[in-house]
């Protein structure tokens, strides 16, 4: 229909007609085809409301594709001109504290965090609620990566209590709260993420929204490789390729790759792991760019190339100063190429700022027990042979208290013995310290 007014020169129903392509081709998660139908709107001769929804697809669109600057293209435009809470308000919003939280600098981020605290007195009319719910959930999440998680735990109660009128009767509203939950307890509770996963995936199913419901699968998959079950987190997560969900996107390529490196497939691991740099590198995308490589140092380190591990490690984690949330396994890995080439003393000290400062792993949970191994294996290096004995004691006792809130007898036991650093975290309490990952 909008290429039929566009040649009768219509141009004013054929913006109209491309905003309504846009917005189906956005639900669907094909970032592509929505962000061609917008600039051909934009092309138009559309109304200022009409004008302002396609401004927020295209931020949205950026967004989504983890480009952030891009991502708030129109935000002070959206924000002046659109009615404050309307849908289009809140697109505004969400994308400029993206942006500001996640490339900000402190200044900027303080700004950000006291904005997110008015945000809360903002009202949702109806018709505005599942995107709004998409926005707090945006929002949550990128604070969430700052490592500021009270204010995420704030946010998310907001989100709480802007769906829970309609969860019964509005499942895309719904799932964007599950999604919310599940994003937020993936950084401690990987089981609890999982069935949060599981209920937005079906939620977003019902109501035939299939962006939500593949970004319900990815976190699943996230979650099932956190949890011990490689081959189902793959085929979850395999399921979701083609579909930008930034920041999920460069991580679901990583979770693949640490999949391949796992079962022992390190050259094609190190393959896909220099294509995840090469498609960030260079494009103002520094989060993406840091955790891509963190993600090659680990692979190089599992195939005994510890000094351009360590390297690669290094650039990865001076790109990380504002996502926090990834920063820590990537200084945890640093500290692995640290202690693989002898340098135990650096290590140590490596893994205590991570064990003393480093709060949550997100997706990357399993770190959590490999930092412990290190500081015990870089204690045994330096002939410390009690307090490596402790270390150990204590990241036994660590894991096994993670593994208390798996309510699931067999994630239970698949989280102990399945992932590779639980597992070899109980095997040295059994046989001690005799050799290194």
């Amino acid at each position: 229909m909008a290429e039929h007014y566009e040649l009768g020169k219509d141009t004013a129903r054929a913006g109209h007609f491309f905003l309504r392509a846009a917005l189906h081709a956005n639900r669907r998660g094909d970032g592509d085809v929505s962000l061609a139908h917008v600039q051909r709107g934009l092309r138009c001769d559309v109304t200022e409301d009409v004008r302002l929804q396609l401004y927020a697809i295209h931020d949205e669109g950026h967004t989504w594709r983890g480009d952030f600057r891009a991502g708030s293209t129109y935000s002070e435009e959206i924000l002046r001109l659109a009615p404050r809470g309307s849908p289009v308000w809140w697109c505004g919003v969400a994308n400029k504290v993206c942006r500001d939280m996640i490339l900000g600098t402190p200044e900027e981020e303080a700004d950000t965090l006291r904005l997110v605290e008015q945000l809360g007195h903002v009202a949702a009319p109806p018709e505005a609620i599942d995107m709004a719910a998409l926005y707090w959930l945006g929002i949550m999440d990128a604070i969430r990566l700052r490592c500021r998680f009270e204010a995420a735990e704030r946010a998310l109660a907001h989100l709480d209590a802007l769906v829970e009128p309609v969860a019964a009767t509005d499942p895309v509203s719904r799932g964007w709260r599950d999604l919310g939950h599940a994003c937020f307890d993936g950084s401690t509770h990987p089981f609890s993420a999982l069935r949060w996963a599981r209920a937005a995936e079906q939620s977003f199913k019902e109501a035939g929204h299939l962006r939500g419901a593949l970004f319900g699968r990815l976190l699943a998959g996230i979650n099932l490789r956190l949890l011990g079950r490689p081959d189902e987190a793959e085929q979850a997560l395999c399921a979701t390729l083609g579909t930008d969900f930034a920041p999920y996107s460069v991580v679901r390529t990583a979770c693949l790759t640490e999949i391949l490196a796992g079962r022992g497939a390190l050259d094609e691991a190190e393959r896909q792991a220099e294509l995840l740099v090469a498609s960030v590198a260079g494009k103002d995308r520094p989060m993406d760019e840091g955790l891509a490589r963190w993600v090659l140092a680990d692979v190089l380190l599992r195939q005994g190339i510890s000094e351009r591990a360590e390297a690669e490690a290094r650039s990865g984690c001076a790109l990380l100063t504002n996502v926090t949330l990834y920063l820590w396994p990537g200084l945890v890995v640093l500290a692995a190429a640290q202690l693989a080439q002898g340098h135990a003393a650096e290590a140590l000290a490596t893994a205590r700022h991570v064990i003393q400062h480093g709060r949550a792993f997100s997706v990357f949970a399993s770190k959590a027990a490999l930092v412990r191994l290190i500081e015990a294996e870089s204690l045994h290096a330096l002939g410390e042979h009690a307090a490596a004995a402790a270390a150990l004691d204590n990241a036994r006792r660590h894991l096994l208290a993670r593994a208390d809130q798996i309510d699931d007898p067999d994630l239970r036991q698949s989280f102990l013995e399945g992932v590779p650093e639980h597992a070899r975290t109980l095997a040295l309490t059994r046989e001690g310290l005799t050799s290194r990952r």
